[in-house]
């Protein structure tokens, strides 16, 4: 029954607007998910985020399937992700624009420091951090499923969280709503990542 609904959505441009729209009503958490393979360190916005399981710690982020952060991570053999609260959407945005340069020199001084087991960059000042040893791979059709296991976290300032809902960032209150109105508009992780 599932792959006849995912074939009629996938054939039916009606179906796939409908699925589109339910998709971005999903509200995710906003974070960064970072690289350090050699000289070569990267930062992206991810396009998801989420826990796998919290024993053993497991997470999962999706990345473009030939992309060069999917490159990089394999190169490296790992991952770091900082959560970010709604006082960092500004790295968020910026961290979401194609075509940034590779290497901690093309990074904004100050806001970045290396993980403990990865090396990847971490956001300093972020609610949470994660240090992930690849785990697996496994491809869906433009985009990878990345999941890493957990070898160092930690947590920054309480911060309400930025969440990504209805195509918008918004900040989320420490009771669960939703900040009202429009939110800012923005790119998910850049396709060629």
């Amino acid at each position: 029954m599932t792959a006849v609904v995912a074939d009629a959505v996938a054939d039916d441009g009606a179906a796939r607007g409908a699925w589109a729209a339910a998709a971005r009503r999903c509200a995710r958490a906003v974070t960064i998910l970072s690289v350090a393979a050699g000289q070569s360190v990267h930062v992206v916005t991810a396009a998801t985020f989420g826990v796998v399981s919290v024993d053993p710690p497991l997470v999962q982020v999706t990345v473009a399937a030939r992309g060069r952060t999917r490159a990089l991570i394999e190169r490296g053999g790992g991952f770091g992700v900082s959560l970010l609260s709604a006082e960092q959407e500004s790295v968020a945005s910026g961290c979401a624009v194609p075509g940034r340069r590779l290497g901690w020199a093309h990074l904004p001084s100050g806001l970045w420091w290396p993980a403990p087991g990865s090396g990847a960059p971490l956001l300093c000042g972020a609610p949470a951090w994660l240090d992930c040893r690849l785990h697996s791979v496994v491809d869906l059709a433009p985009q990878a499923l990345v999941v890493g296991s957990v070898e160092h976290a930690g947590t920054g300032p309480a911060a309400a969280p930025l969440v990504r809902f209805d195509g918008t960032y918004r900040p989320l209150h420490a009771d669960g709503s939703l900040v009202a109105g429009e939110g800012v508009t923005h790119r998910e992780e850049d396709p060629g990542s």
